[in-house]
This record gives C-alpha cells, structure tokens and sequence, in this order.
C-alpha cells in the first residue's frame, strides 16, 4: 500500500508549508544537523516559488479579464453582424 505523501497537493497549501517549514527548520536547524547550505536552498527555493506563484496568478487573472473582454466583443459583433 503506497504511502500518503505528506507535503500538500494544491499550490498555495504548499508555499503555505514550505514557508512554515523553512521557518522552522532554520529555528531547529541545530537539532536536525540542517546545514546553512542547505537553509540557503530552502530560502532561494522560496523566493522563486513565492515569485513565479505571484507571476502565475496575476498571468491568471489577466487571461480572465482577456477571456471576458473576448467574449464580450464577440457578442457585441454578433449582434452588430445581425442587425445587417
């Protein structure tokens, strides 16, 4: 039986995660022989996920807006194409 994977599926649960982990793996780096290499990793890591997470959503909601502009001119054209 495979085991349940522990780090969170959908996106923004897991820069959720990965923020809070970093944190406090750094906090208790000691205790888990975490070296300043690899806290440097996890914090560059961060960066490009909190980075190209934002990028993604404002990509997303400008092709929304697109979308919804398409659309509506399409039916303005429509309509203007049906009253010839």
């Amino acid at each position: 039986m495979p085991k349940q994977d522990y780090l969170p599926a959908p996106q923004a649960d897991f820069l959720a995660w990965h923020n809070r982990f970093t944190a406090k793996l750094a906090e208790l780096k000691a205790t888990y022989g975490v070296t300043e290499d690899q806290l440097a990793t996890l914090a560059a890591e961060k960066t490009a996920l909190d980075t190209k997470f934002a990028a993604a959503n404002r990509l997303k909601a400008e092709a929304k807006a697109a979308t919804l502009a398409l659309a509506d001119t399409l039916g303005s054209s429509k309509r203007g194409l049906r009253r010839l």
